[in-house]
């Protein structure tokens, strides 16, 4: 599989790759109109197994410089979670309200139409989505493929995070 002319991969590389890496080459390849079942075949992996990949959502930490250890995770209390939660922009508040709305069955949206329906840009729309799923309020339930767009579903804390910030209640 050739990714924009410029990168071979194949069942070895596909293997060695980092998850994440897995599936933003997925998603690249799907952008720049591979078919699933073409990429399946190239690396050696079933088109399920394609399309799982590609829906997985994986969170980037950046460390300052290379020999840095990444920091050790600490609990918020619980009170300092509830004020980052409840202090979502008002457009990742129309977001996550959308997406709730839409149910368990998700909302097909893809980034331009999520602006026009919340009257805002596309790059508002990109910070908002990454802060609903960086706080585990929203995930990609099916990703994109051929011209169906993602579909986006709330995660438990995303429906009572909606209702706390005003939506209806889960």
């Amino acid at each position: 599989m050739l990714l924009f002319n410029q990168v071979e991969l194949g069942r070895d590389e596909f293997d060695k790759m980092a998850p994440a890496l897995r599936t933003e080459a997925l998603l690249l390849a799907m952008e720049a109109g591979s078919k699933p079942a073409a990429i399946a075949k190239a690396v050696g992996r079933s088109v399920s197994e394609i399309l799982q990949t590609a829906s997985e959502v994986h969170t980037l930490r950046l460390y300052g410089s290379i020999e840095d250890e990444p920091p050790k995770p600490e609990a918020a209390p619980a009170e300092v979670k509830s004020v980052r939660l409840k202090s979502l922009s008002k457009t990742a508040q129309a977001i996550l309200r959308l997406v709730v709305a839409a149910g368990d069955k998700g909302l097909p949206a893809s980034r331009d139409a999520l602006a026009r329906a919340v009257g805002v840009g596309p790059r508002h729309v990109n910070a908002s989505m990454n802060r609903l799923i960086v706080d585990e309020l929203v995930y990609r339930l099916r990703a994109p493929h051929g011209t169906a767009p993602t579909i986006w579903a709330a995660t438990g804390s995303g429906k009572a995070v909606d209702a706390s910030v005003g939506g209806k209640a889960p």
